[in-house]
């Protein structure tokens, strides 16, 4: 997958494709992955039900995403 954007929380990182969705990676304790799973993963998987976004920012145990219309 080409990334458009990267960004990296305390545990996690978070990948923007040039479709809008997302990939992430890293610890999933939390669910902060938006897999579905609490499973830790060390290569990216999708980010379940976000389409549409352009920008994004990995924080400590979360992950913020701006979509095109403007909602984050």
């Amino acid at each position: 997958m080409a990334a458009v954007a990267v960004s990296v929380g305390e545990h996690h990182t978070v990948a923007l494709a040039p479709d809008g969705t997302l990939r992430s990676c890293g610890v999933n304790t939390d669910g902060r992955l938006g897999d579905g799973t609490r499973t830790n993963r060390s290569a990216p998987v999708p980010v379940q039900g976000l389409t549409g976004i352009v920008a994004i920012h990995g924080g400590s145990g979360h992950t913020l995403v701006l979509r095109g219309d403007g909602t984050v």
